[in-house]
């Protein structure tokens, strides 16, 4: 995750208490990591970080890097909703990651893997040799 900065009571802070740089120097400083931010997210990285917002996902500064396909909402064991989301990005890889309902919290990203023709192929043959419909097949089923 970008060091980005912000300014509070005149003071710089970042998440990794970077010093050496003033509160007018910090938006220069800012945009200059979104650019290497957003370079690396058009690689369609393994995982990323952002910030999740009602339907989009952005950047810190608010750049959309991707949107909302379709999500689940539900309690956490303390009480708090979460949200639970998979997205597709401007980089054209799908994405998953879990956050506070909450707008403008910040999600973990991890790219979700396709399924391949020859998976499913396997699966069909695995369920066609159990005998039972789709989704019976348990783990460990003998075959």
């Amino acid at each position: 995750m970008p060091d980005y900065g912000f300014v509070h009571d005149g003071r710089v802070l970042t998440p990794d208490q970077t010093p050496g740089f003033s509160p007018e120097t910090t938006d220069a400083r800012n945009r200059a990591l979104e650019v290497e931010e957003l370079a690396c997210w058009q690689t369609a990285p393994e995982r990323f970080v952002a910030y999740y917002t009602t339907k989009t996902v952005s950047t810190w500064l608010g750049t959309i890097i991707g949107t909302v396909l379709s999500y689940t909402i539900y309690t956490s064991n303390f009480g708090g909703r979460l949200i639970a989301f998979r997205m597709r990005g401007t980089n054209g890889a799908e994405y998953w990651g879990r956050a506070s309902y909450d707008d403008g919290s910040i999600v973990r990203l991890r790219k979700c893997r396709t399924m391949t023709k020859d998976v499913g192929i396997r699966r069909a043959a695995v369920r066609a040799a159990c005998g039972a419909g789709v989704g019976d097949c348990e783990p460990g089923d003998a075959h």
